[in-house]
Protein backbone atom coordinates (compact mmCIF):
# COMPACT_ATOMS: atom_id res chain seq x y z
CA UNK A 1 0.00 0.00 0.00
CA UNK A 2 1.31 3.30 -1.10
CA UNK A 3 2.03 5.58 2.05
CA UNK A 4 0.58 9.08 2.34
CA UNK A 5 2.97 11.97 2.04
CA UNK A 6 2.45 15.40 3.72
CA UNK A 7 3.35 18.38 2.10
CA UNK A 8 6.43 19.58 3.07
CA UNK A 9 7.05 23.23 4.96
CA UNK A 10 8.02 24.64 1.97
CA UNK A 11 4.55 23.01 0.21
CA UNK A 12 2.06 24.25 2.69
CA UNK A 13 1.07 27.52 4.24
CA UNK A 14 -0.05 26.78 7.88
CA UNK A 15 -2.43 29.27 9.23
CA UNK A 16 -2.48 27.92 12.96
CA UNK A 17 -5.06 29.92 14.43
CA UNK A 18 -2.59 31.33 17.17
CA UNK A 19 0.87 31.26 15.55
CA UNK A 20 3.22 29.32 13.42
CA UNK A 21 5.46 28.95 16.59
CA UNK A 22 2.85 27.03 18.78
CA UNK A 23 0.86 24.14 18.01
CA UNK A 24 -1.39 24.08 20.51
CA UNK A 25 -2.76 27.91 21.74
CA UNK A 26 -5.48 29.53 20.15
CA UNK A 27 -7.42 32.61 20.25
CA UNK A 28 -10.08 32.08 22.91
CA UNK A 29 -11.98 33.60 25.79
CA UNK A 30 -10.45 31.44 27.69
CA UNK A 31 -9.30 33.92 30.84
CA UNK A 32 -12.47 35.35 30.54
CA UNK A 33 -15.18 34.26 33.52
CA UNK A 34 -18.48 34.08 31.83
CA UNK A 35 -22.31 32.66 32.08
CA UNK A 36 -24.31 33.32 28.84
CA UNK A 37 -27.37 35.69 29.19
CA UNK A 38 -30.14 37.03 28.26
CA UNK A 39 -29.72 39.30 24.60
CA UNK A 40 -32.05 41.29 22.42
CA UNK A 41 -32.12 39.70 19.14
CA UNK A 42 -34.31 42.76 17.67
CA UNK A 43 -30.91 45.45 17.44
CA UNK A 44 -31.56 49.28 17.37
CA UNK A 45 -31.74 50.89 14.23
CA UNK A 46 -27.73 52.45 13.56
CA UNK A 47 -26.82 56.10 14.36
CA UNK A 48 -26.03 57.86 10.99
CA UNK A 49 -22.34 57.19 10.10
CA UNK A 50 -21.34 55.08 13.68
CA UNK A 51 -21.42 51.86 11.29
CA UNK A 52 -21.87 50.10 7.67
CA UNK A 53 -23.71 47.02 7.71
CA UNK A 54 -21.72 43.89 6.57
CA UNK A 55 -24.29 42.83 5.17
CA UNK A 56 -25.54 45.23 2.62
CA UNK A 57 -21.80 45.45 0.92
CA UNK A 58 -19.97 42.98 -1.48
CA UNK A 59 -16.40 42.09 -0.19
CA UNK A 60 -14.88 44.55 -2.41
CA UNK A 61 -17.02 47.22 -1.89
CA UNK A 62 -15.87 46.38 2.53
CA UNK A 63 -12.40 46.86 1.34
CA UNK A 64 -12.39 50.03 -0.31
CA UNK A 65 -14.70 51.33 2.68
CA UNK A 66 -11.93 49.73 5.34
CA UNK A 67 -9.36 51.54 3.01
CA UNK A 68 -10.73 54.92 3.08
CA UNK A 69 -11.97 54.70 6.82
CA UNK A 70 -9.32 52.65 8.11
CA UNK A 71 -7.23 54.30 10.99
CA UNK A 72 -3.32 53.90 11.95
CA UNK A 73 -2.99 50.11 13.93
CA UNK A 74 -4.27 50.61 17.90
CA UNK A 75 -2.26 48.16 20.02
CA UNK A 76 -4.88 47.63 22.39
CA UNK A 77 -5.76 51.16 23.42
CA UNK A 78 -9.81 49.94 22.32
CA UNK A 79 -10.33 49.98 25.90
CA UNK A 80 -12.94 52.72 26.98
CA UNK A 81 -13.37 53.12 23.51
CA UNK A 82 -17.12 52.98 21.67
CA UNK A 83 -16.92 50.83 18.69
CA UNK A 84 -20.43 50.57 16.39
CA UNK A 85 -22.18 53.20 17.96
CA UNK A 86 -23.34 51.21 21.82
CA UNK A 87 -20.41 49.05 22.55
CA UNK A 88 -18.14 50.29 25.16
CA UNK A 89 -15.08 47.81 25.37
CA UNK A 90 -14.23 46.88 28.77
CA UNK A 91 -11.15 44.48 28.74
CA UNK A 92 -8.80 42.39 26.47
CA UNK A 93 -9.61 39.06 26.28
CA UNK A 94 -7.03 37.07 23.33
CA UNK A 95 -6.11 37.20 19.98
CA UNK A 96 -5.70 34.67 17.05
CA UNK A 97 -4.54 34.16 14.02
CA UNK A 98 -7.41 37.00 12.04
CA UNK A 99 -8.72 38.62 15.15
CA UNK A 100 -8.81 39.99 19.01
CA UNK A 101 -11.76 39.31 21.11
CA UNK A 102 -12.09 41.86 23.84
CA UNK A 103 -15.27 42.28 26.41
CA UNK A 104 -17.75 44.67 25.63
CA UNK A 105 -21.12 46.43 27.23
CA UNK A 106 -24.11 47.15 25.31
CA UNK A 107 -24.86 50.53 26.21
CA UNK A 108 -28.46 50.67 25.55
CA UNK A 109 -29.61 47.17 26.59
CA UNK A 110 -27.08 46.84 29.78
CA UNK A 111 -25.76 43.52 28.90
CA UNK A 112 -22.25 42.38 27.91
CA UNK A 113 -20.97 40.85 25.41
CA UNK A 114 -17.89 39.63 23.26
CA UNK A 115 -16.28 41.72 20.44
CA UNK A 116 -14.35 39.86 17.82
CA UNK A 117 -12.55 42.51 15.97
CA UNK A 118 -10.53 41.92 12.81
CA UNK A 119 -7.07 42.10 13.29
CA UNK A 120 -5.30 45.12 12.37
CA UNK A 121 -1.84 43.51 11.43
CA UNK A 122 -3.98 41.50 8.30
CA UNK A 123 -4.91 43.16 4.75
CA UNK A 124 -8.11 43.63 4.46
CA UNK A 125 -8.33 42.39 1.27
CA UNK A 126 -11.52 41.14 -0.46
CA UNK A 127 -11.05 37.56 -0.02
CA UNK A 128 -10.21 37.48 4.14
CA UNK A 129 -13.79 40.12 4.42
CA UNK A 130 -15.43 37.24 2.13
CA UNK A 131 -14.48 34.85 4.61
CA UNK A 132 -15.46 36.99 7.50
CA UNK A 133 -18.93 37.80 6.00
CA UNK A 134 -19.88 33.99 5.59
CA UNK A 135 -18.23 32.70 8.65
CA UNK A 136 -20.99 36.04 10.42
CA UNK A 137 -24.12 34.70 8.43
CA UNK A 138 -23.31 31.21 9.20
CA UNK A 139 -22.35 31.69 12.90
CA UNK A 140 -25.71 33.93 13.39
CA UNK A 141 -27.61 31.32 12.39
CA UNK A 142 -26.42 29.01 14.87
CA UNK A 143 -28.83 29.33 18.19
CA UNK A 144 -28.43 26.42 20.08
CA UNK A 145 -27.96 25.83 23.99
CA UNK A 146 -24.60 24.10 23.21
CA UNK A 147 -23.15 26.80 21.05
CA UNK A 148 -21.90 30.44 21.87
CA UNK A 149 -24.34 32.85 19.93
CA UNK A 150 -22.99 35.48 17.66
CA UNK A 151 -25.88 38.36 17.28
CA UNK A 152 -24.46 41.39 15.53
CA UNK A 153 -21.53 41.85 12.63
CA UNK A 154 -20.56 44.97 10.99
CA UNK A 155 -17.94 47.53 10.92
CA UNK A 156 -17.03 50.30 13.84
CA UNK A 157 -15.85 53.74 13.21
CA UNK A 158 -12.23 52.85 12.12
CA UNK A 159 -13.07 50.83 9.37
CA UNK A 160 -12.74 47.59 11.04
CA UNK A 161 -14.86 44.08 10.53
CA UNK A 162 -16.02 42.84 14.10
CA UNK A 163 -18.56 40.51 15.33
CA UNK A 164 -20.67 40.62 18.53
CA UNK A 165 -21.35 37.11 20.52
CA UNK A 166 -22.64 36.30 23.99
CA UNK A 167 -20.07 36.81 26.67
CA UNK A 168 -20.02 33.71 29.05
CA UNK A 169 -18.63 32.87 32.26
CA UNK A 170 -16.95 29.84 33.01
CA UNK A 171 -14.02 27.60 32.31
CA UNK A 172 -12.28 26.18 28.79
CA UNK A 173 -11.20 22.43 28.51
CA UNK A 174 -8.06 23.63 28.15
CA UNK A 175 -7.70 24.76 31.14
CA UNK A 176 -9.64 22.22 33.10
CA UNK A 177 -7.41 19.58 31.48
CA UNK A 178 -3.70 21.80 32.33
CA UNK A 179 -4.93 21.31 36.32
CA UNK A 180 -6.80 17.95 36.35
CA UNK A 181 -4.32 16.13 33.55
CA UNK A 182 -7.13 14.08 32.70
CA UNK A 183 -11.00 13.30 33.55
CA UNK A 184 -13.11 10.42 35.15
CA UNK A 185 -15.03 8.65 32.11
CA UNK A 186 -18.47 9.60 33.20
CA UNK A 187 -17.47 13.30 33.14
CA UNK A 188 -15.80 12.76 29.87
CA UNK A 189 -18.23 11.45 28.63
CA UNK A 190 -20.51 14.24 29.66
CA UNK A 191 -18.80 16.58 27.97
CA UNK A 192 -19.09 15.20 24.51
CA UNK A 193 -22.73 14.27 24.63
CA UNK A 194 -22.68 18.77 25.02
CA UNK A 195 -19.99 18.85 22.24
CA UNK A 196 -22.03 16.35 20.05
CA UNK A 197 -25.21 18.39 20.56
CA UNK A 198 -23.88 21.47 19.34
CA UNK A 199 -22.37 20.15 16.43
CA UNK A 200 -25.02 18.48 15.40
CA UNK A 201 -27.06 21.19 15.37
CA UNK A 202 -24.50 23.60 13.31
CA UNK A 203 -23.44 20.69 11.06
CA UNK A 204 -27.51 20.43 10.34
CA UNK A 205 -27.19 23.79 9.10
CA UNK A 206 -24.35 23.01 6.93
CA UNK A 207 -21.66 24.31 9.08
CA UNK A 208 -18.28 22.89 9.79
CA UNK A 209 -16.44 24.51 13.15
CA UNK A 210 -12.98 22.92 11.53
CA UNK A 211 -11.48 23.95 14.98
CA UNK A 212 -12.89 22.02 17.96
CA UNK A 213 -10.07 21.89 20.20
CA UNK A 214 -10.49 21.90 23.96
CA UNK A 215 -9.52 25.83 23.93
CA UNK A 216 -12.68 26.48 22.00
CA UNK A 217 -15.18 24.33 24.75
CA UNK A 218 -16.13 26.55 27.49
CA UNK A 219 -17.74 24.91 30.49
CA UNK A 220 -20.03 27.24 32.13
CA UNK A 221 -22.89 27.49 34.52
CA UNK A 222 -26.64 27.43 33.82
CA UNK A 223 -29.34 28.97 36.04
CA UNK A 224 -29.79 26.12 37.57
CA UNK A 225 -26.10 25.84 38.62
CA UNK A 226 -25.31 22.81 36.81
CA UNK A 227 -22.84 22.82 34.10
CA UNK A 228 -23.62 23.74 30.41
CA UNK A 229 -20.67 23.05 27.67
CA UNK A 230 -20.63 25.39 24.92
CA UNK A 231 -18.71 25.32 21.72
CA UNK A 232 -17.43 28.69 20.97
CA UNK A 233 -15.51 30.63 18.28
CA UNK A 234 -16.93 29.26 14.63
CA UNK A 235 -14.03 31.61 13.71
CA UNK A 236 -12.58 30.11 10.40
CA UNK A 237 -16.21 27.89 9.83
CA UNK A 238 -16.64 27.23 6.74
CA UNK A 239 -20.60 27.12 4.77
CA UNK A 240 -21.02 24.05 3.10
CA UNK A 241 -22.76 24.90 -0.78
CA UNK A 242 -24.25 23.22 -2.68
CA UNK A 243 -22.34 24.35 -5.85
CA UNK A 244 -18.84 25.22 -5.58
CA UNK A 245 -19.64 28.49 -7.80
CA UNK A 246 -18.79 31.28 -5.11
CA UNK A 247 -15.45 32.64 -4.03
CA UNK A 248 -12.69 30.28 -3.07
CA UNK A 249 -12.56 30.76 1.16
CA UNK A 250 -10.28 28.19 1.10
CA UNK A 251 -7.45 27.94 -1.12
CA UNK A 252 -5.93 25.04 -1.61
CA UNK A 253 -2.65 24.91 -0.17
CA UNK A 254 -3.65 27.05 2.94
CA UNK A 255 -4.21 24.80 5.75
CA UNK A 256 -6.73 26.11 8.74
CA UNK A 257 -6.87 24.63 12.38
CA UNK A 258 -4.99 23.68 15.17
CA UNK A 259 -2.53 21.04 14.30
CA UNK A 260 -2.90 18.87 17.66
CA UNK A 261 -6.43 18.38 16.70
CA UNK A 262 -6.67 18.12 12.33
CA UNK A 263 -7.83 15.46 10.34
CA UNK A 264 -5.50 13.67 7.99
CA UNK A 265 -7.19 15.82 5.12
CA UNK A 266 -7.23 18.80 6.98
CA UNK A 267 -3.33 18.38 7.34
CA UNK A 268 -2.85 17.72 3.59
CA UNK A 269 -4.63 20.59 2.60
CA UNK A 270 -7.74 18.81 0.88
CA UNK A 271 -11.58 19.34 1.26
CA UNK A 272 -13.23 18.91 4.66
CA UNK A 273 -16.64 18.18 5.82
CA UNK A 274 -18.41 17.24 9.12
CA UNK A 275 -16.22 14.21 9.85
CA UNK A 276 -12.63 16.38 10.10
CA UNK A 277 -14.82 17.13 13.21
CA UNK A 278 -15.67 13.99 14.22
CA UNK A 279 -12.00 13.62 13.69
CA UNK A 280 -11.41 16.49 16.27
CA UNK A 281 -14.04 14.96 18.74
CA UNK A 282 -12.25 12.10 19.00
CA UNK A 283 -8.41 14.18 19.76
CA UNK A 284 -10.41 15.90 22.55
CA UNK A 285 -12.18 12.45 23.90
CA UNK A 286 -8.99 10.61 23.71
CA UNK A 287 -7.11 13.46 25.61
CA UNK A 288 -9.94 13.48 27.82
CA UNK A 289 -9.50 10.25 29.01
CA UNK A 290 -5.29 10.02 28.71
CA UNK A 291 -4.19 13.38 29.97
CA UNK A 292 -2.78 13.84 26.31
CA UNK A 293 -3.68 14.72 22.12
CA UNK A 294 -3.39 10.81 20.46
CA UNK A 295 -0.42 12.52 18.68
CA UNK A 296 2.47 15.37 21.04
CA UNK A 297 5.41 17.15 19.35
CA UNK A 298 7.50 19.87 19.57
CA UNK A 299 7.18 21.02 15.62
CA UNK A 300 3.81 21.33 14.73
CA UNK A 301 4.53 19.62 11.33
CA UNK A 302 5.51 16.52 13.24
CA UNK A 303 1.98 16.76 14.83
CA UNK A 304 0.47 16.88 11.08
CA UNK A 305 3.04 14.34 9.56
CA UNK A 306 1.66 11.72 12.65
CA UNK A 307 -2.43 12.78 12.01
CA UNK A 308 -1.14 11.34 8.45
CA UNK A 309 0.78 8.27 8.60
CA UNK A 310 1.10 7.48 12.46
CA UNK A 311 -1.72 5.50 14.68
CA UNK A 312 -2.09 6.83 18.14
CA UNK A 313 -1.44 4.29 21.06
CA UNK A 314 -4.17 2.35 22.26
CA UNK A 315 -5.99 3.33 25.76
CA UNK A 316 -6.93 0.13 26.59
CA UNK A 317 -7.37 -1.71 29.07
CA UNK A 318 -8.19 1.55 30.74
CA UNK A 319 -11.15 2.95 28.95
CA UNK A 320 -13.11 -0.54 28.10
CA UNK A 321 -13.65 -2.09 24.64
CA UNK A 322 -16.38 0.46 23.98
CA UNK A 323 -14.54 3.37 24.44
CA UNK A 324 -11.56 2.28 22.78
CA UNK A 325 -13.88 1.64 19.38
CA UNK A 326 -15.51 4.80 20.00
CA UNK A 327 -11.98 6.46 19.53
CA UNK A 328 -10.98 4.32 16.80
CA UNK A 329 -13.43 4.87 14.24
CA UNK A 330 -13.33 8.58 15.03
CA UNK A 331 -9.73 8.78 14.07
CA UNK A 332 -9.52 7.11 10.84
CA UNK A 333 -7.62 8.23 9.07
CA UNK A 334 -10.10 7.72 5.88
CA UNK A 335 -12.81 9.94 6.23
CA UNK A 336 -15.07 7.09 4.67
CA UNK A 337 -14.15 5.10 7.53
CA UNK A 338 -15.40 7.35 10.38
CA UNK A 339 -18.91 8.38 11.71
CA UNK A 340 -21.12 10.52 8.85
CA UNK A 341 -22.38 12.58 11.64
CA UNK A 342 -22.51 12.96 15.59
CA UNK A 343 -25.86 12.06 16.62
Amino acid sequence: MKEKKLKTANEIELVDSSSAESADKIQSPRDANFESQPFDNTLESNQAGDETSLAQESPKEMASFIKANRTAPQEDNLVGKIIGGHYEILAFIGQGGMSRVYKAKHLLLKRYVAIKLLAFDRQFDSRSLARFQKEAEAAIELQHLNICSTREFGVNEEGSPFLVMDYLEGTSLADILSNETHLPQQRALDIMEGICAGLEHAHAAGVIHRDIKPANIILAKDKSGSEAVKIVDFGIAKLIREDESGPDLTQTGEVFGTPKYMSPEQCLGKKVDQRADIYALGCIFYEMLSGFPPFCNDSSIQILFAHVNDEPASLKPSCGKQVQAVLDRCLKKDASQRYLNVS
